[in-house]
């Protein structure tokens, strides 16, 4: 496509960084409903910095499972430089067409939703009110959430090895101030 500054209407979110990994500006990124082969490391990812986008290239890719991916981009080489990008999403950008943009299979709002719990602990309403739990509704935490799955639209909130579902209707309340996410989980989860 060679298009290094699309407009921001041809950008589409493919991922987003989850964490940094490794010494040398390494990290570890979610993958929406791109599929890898559909990722051009040709072709440049574009971050947000203070509501511009700014192209970067991905100098190495290994996949991690089906959802996940390590990623090395070019000019972020410390793990300050990676941590600055934790919680970011990545944008690529995809050709016009007469019935619009050229696209992976768009991600859910759901799932672009649930991407922004990353790093929140959650919090089960349906559990007994804790001293802990500070967002005021009353609930047992259950975990900090380090990703998200997406299976065949079943999103799930991955704490550790568990998985839990994940759904708007299912939501409380969510501070992000406390960077609590407050769920009424269904039971015996």
């Amino acid at each position: 496509m060679d298009i290094l500054y699309p407009s921001d209407e041809m950008l589409e979110p493919v991922a987003q960084v989850l964490k940094s990994y490794g010494t040398h500006g390494e990290v570890l990124i979610s993958l929406y409903s791109t599929m890898p082969e559909e990722i051009d490391l040709n072709e440049p990812i574009f971050l947000f910095y203070e509501g511009l986008s700014v192209p970067f290239f991905i100098q190495d890719f290994n996949l991690k499972g089906s959802t996940k991916a390590i990623i090395k981009i070019e000019d972020i080489e410390t793990i300050d430089e990676a941590e600055e990008i934790v919680g970011h999403k990545i944008f690529m950008a995809f050709e016009s067409d007469e019935d619009g943009l050229v696209c992976p299979d768009d991600s859910s709002d759901e799932y672009s939703t649930a991407l922004g719990y990353i790093g929140y602990t959650l919090v089960n309403s349906t559990g007994p009110a804790t001293a802990k739990q500070s967002s005021g509704h009353g609930g047992t935490p259950v975990g900090t959430i380090s990703g998200i799955s997406n299976f065949g639209g079943n999103i799930c909130l991955e704490i550790g090895e568990a998985l839990y579902p994940y759904h708007s209707e299912l939501v409380i309340t969510s501070d992000h101030k406390a960077k609590t996410l407050t769920m009424r989980l269904p039971e015996g989860l």
